[in-house]
């Protein structure tokens, strides 16, 4: 960890990488809804990333997983549940916003101090 990297500031960017990997694959699903075949996958991080605070690890290391939804298919084969999808994407924007949010607070508190 660097001078202004704290395990909280690590877990803040690690879970920002999280979101980020999650918008990124329900976008995915989203352009290949009607793609034959084609199989949802999901992200999943928090448990993880608990885990790796809870253990006094560095929640860099904390893993994001992806994998399949496990949802049945239609008769293409394919997954996808586009309301599921455009939920989780309004969902992970919020979650992002608000991870942000919570970076800038703990950067200003240091750059007050620093005054």
């Amino acid at each position: 960890m660097t001078l202004f990297t704290d395990s909280v500031q690590s877990a803040l960017e690690r879970a920002m990488d999280g979101v980020a990997l999650r918008q990124r694959v329900s976008a995915q699903n989203i352009a290949n809804v009607m793609t034959p075949k084609y199989q949802a996958q999901q992200v999943s991080f928090e448990s993880n990333l608990s885990a790796a605070l809870a253990g006094g690890s560095d929640p860099a290391s904390a893993s994001l997983d992806v994998t399949g939804t496990g949802a049945v298919s239609d008769a293409s084969g394919n997954n996808v549940d586009l309301a599921t999808e455009s939920t989780s994407l309004m969902k992970s924007g919020l979650q992002y916003d608000a991870l942000v949010q919570a970076t800038n607070y703990r950067l200003s508190v240091l750059r007050t101090a620093l005054r």
